[in-house]
C-alpha cells in the first residue's frame, strides 16, 4: 500500500516493459516494474477484461498514489498494447506481425 515517488521517471524501455506486463499479467521485472503493472492494472480493469487480455486475471486491489503524467503515459501505452492483442487474437495483425 505504499506511495510511488512524485515527479518518477520511466525510460521508453520501462513503459513497454509495464504495458506489456499489464496486457499480459506476467510479473518478475523487479518489484518497482511489477508494482507499477499491478497498478495500472487495477486502474485498467475494464478494459483489460473487455479485451479479453490475459492480464485481466491477474488484478488484485491495488493501493497507491501514481503521478498523472506517468499514469497517463502508461495507459496509453497499456491502449496500443492491448489493441495490437486484440488484432493478433482477430488474425488481422498478419501483414504486422514482427
Amino acid at each position: 500500500m505504499g506511495m510511488l515517488p512524485r515527479g518518477m521517471t520511466l525510460t521508453r524501455r520501462e513503459v513497454d516493459l509495464v504495458a506489456r506486463a499489464v496486457v499480459s499479467g506476467r510479473r518478475g521485472h523487479g518489484r518497482r516494474m511489477d508494482r507499477l503493472a499491478d497498478l495500472v492494472a487495477s486502474t485498467m480493469r475494464n478494459r483489460l477484461e473487455a479485451a479479453g487480455a490475459s492480464g485481466a486475471g491477474r488484478i488484485g486491489h491495488v493501493r497507491g498514489i501514481l503521478d498523472r503524467d506517468v499514469r497517463d503515459v502508461l495507459v496509453g501505452r497499456v491502449a496500443k498494447h492491448l489493441a495490437w492483442a486484440a488484432l493478433r487474437r482477430s488474425g488481422d495483425a498478419g501483414a504486422h506481425a514482427s
